[in-house]
């Protein structure tokens, strides 16, 4: 089983493209377009890495980080914030 990586990005481009990396380096992306899906969406899952976007309407990368971090069972998950900036 390959290990999951979460991925949220609001452009779906630039989410299709981290995706298809993730899988030709045979990793599982679970990808969501906002971060209120993500806190939704991961649930019970278990995720390796997550890749946040920045600058996301609505809520934003730093946001969805403060919030990961306040449940214990993504407290430790290493994240990599990304931006097109």
């Amino acid at each position: 089983m390959s290990k999951q990586i979460l991925v949220v990005e609001d452009d779906s481009d630039n989410r299709l493209a981290l995706c298809a990396m993730l899988q030709g380096l045979g990793y599982s992306p679970l990808s969501f377009g906002s971060g209120k899906d993500a806190l939704s969406g991961i649930e019970g899952q278990s995720v390796a890495l997550a890749l946040i976007d920045v600058m996301m309407p609505e809520m934003n990368g730093y946001e969805l980080l403060n919030e990961l971090r306040n449940r214990p069972e993504f407290k430790a998950i290493p994240i990599i914030m990304v931006t097109a900036r």
